[in-house]
């Protein structure tokens, strides 16, 4: 026999006493208002219609599988109803202030802002990264020592004088062996950079204790050891840094010039010479020239001393004689490239092909004669050439006077 259920009250009752009335079952107390007939073709008795305020209601039972009609939502509020209960009103539900949490912000606000949202933790993971690289990349003496880390423990045999001999059958005492545990070392070499500066640093301090060094040489090299930055961050960098405030007050001293005369020597490179690979190169001159000062402003004044003014390298050599103690800048003004040593020290780096270009550098000499190199080159098109300093007792920029201007004739 089927279980139904009534369609207007909820009530269970069996097929036999079902009443159907347009396709929908009823109970027997409902089935009167709406003229239901047995839907077995049975007898059932159909009680008169009634109110169904005044009529009683017997609570209907439930079971597990059975689904409840959707709740009738009244106009002021919300509703309840149970199976063979009528719907009761009741007033609407108070309106409750939510607390988000922070998380709970943050997630609101990503999800309405998901493009900016993108970039910002793009950006945060990049900073992530580069912070990483830094911290890991940075040279220090605890971080580039040598690393040894055991990685493997092997046994070997090895003949023990410990252990007790065994016997041959002839009495002979035989060497027992014992297993001897060796440990596997792997060795992390240091940086290559760290090691050179050791080395460097080394030859350094060396110079310092022999005492037979010019002092400002000695100032060359801890300030040339110590121009990269990474080097001040470790413990030799630190203590060439107080070594070189010992020597921040010498100047380079006069080189000797025994038979010094007037004028600059000029080394002219072969024409065929492309001038670009002989410029700052130890070329071998197709011909050699004297000049009173390294002034060409323009290409018809450098065609006029050397023959022409392209494809043409030029190295000058002599002194520049120095009338008093103090700081002196050199300016180079050149097109093309131009490089100037004072001594061995690279003091004005101008190289390259470019238009008219000046560069300048600074130094501290002492009163005489410097001995001093000047590099020059044009591939073509206009050239320049200007060789000029101040400071010290030179009150103003000028071009350096041939009277300041000297050299050693070849032997």
């Amino acid at each position: 026999m089927q279980i139904l259920y009534c369609d207007d009250c909820g009530t269970r009752v069996d097929e036999a006493e079902a009443l159907v009335a347009a396709g929908k079952n009823y109970c027997q107390q409902c089935g009167g208002k709406y003229a239901a007939t047995p839907k077995s073709g049975g007898t059932a008795a159909i009680p008169p219609p009634q109110s169904r305020s005044t009529r009683s209601i017997a609570r209907a039972r439930t079971t597990p599988s059975r689904a409840f009609p959707t709740p009738k939502i009244g106009s002021g509020g919300y509703a309840t109803q149970m199976p063979g209960a009528a719907v009761t009103e009741v007033s609407a539900a108070p309106k409750v202030n939510v607390q988000l949490t922070p998380m709970a912000k943050i997630h609101q606000w990503m999800s309405a802002n998901k493009v900016l949202a993108f970039g910002l933790a793009a950006a945060a993971l990049g900073l992530l990264v580069f912070t990483a690289f830094k911290l890991t990349g940075s040279s220090s003496d605890s971080s580039r020592t040598v690393l040894k880390t055991t990685i493997e423990h092997t046994t070997a045999t090895t003949p023990s004088t410990t252990a007790t001999p065994s016997t041959t059958a002839s009495g002979t005492p035989v060497p027992s062996t014992t297993p001897a545990v060796t440990a596997l070392v792997k060795t992390f070499e240091a940086d290559p950079r760290e090691d050179k500066a050791r080395r460097d640093w080394k030859l350094i301090q060396e110079l310092i204790a022999s005492g037979n060094v010019n002092p400002y040489d000695i100032r060359v090299k801890l300030k040339a050891f110590v121009d990269p930055f990474w080097i001040r961050r470790t413990t030799m960098g630190q203590e060439a840094m107080k070594a070189l405030e010992n020597y921040k007050m010498e100047k380079r001293g006069p080189d000797k010039s025994d038979g010094a005369v007037p004028g600059v020597g000029v080394d002219v490179s072969n024409e065929k010479d492309k001038a670009e690979e002989a410029f700052n190169s130890n070329f071998k001159p197709a011909s050699e020239k004297t000049v009173k000062e390294i002034n060409f402003p323009d290409t018809s004044a450098l065609k006029k001393t050397f023959g022409r003014d392209g494809n043409i390298a030029l190295k000058f050599t002599g002194f520049v004689d120095v009338p008093a103690d103090g700081t002196y800048t050199f300016y180079i003004s050149s097109d093309d490239g131009s490089m100037l040593y004072i001594g061995d020290e690279l003091l004005v780096a101008n190289g390259s092909n470019h238009a008219n270009t000046e560069h300048e550098g600074s130094i501290d000499l002492k009163k005489g004669k410097h001995h001093f190199r000047l590099d020059y080159y044009n591939g073509s098109g206009l050239a320049t050439m200007i060789f000029s300093w101040s400071g010290g007792a030179i009150p103003s920029k000028q071009v350096v006077p041939a009277s300041a201007l000297f050299s050693v004739k070849k032997k």
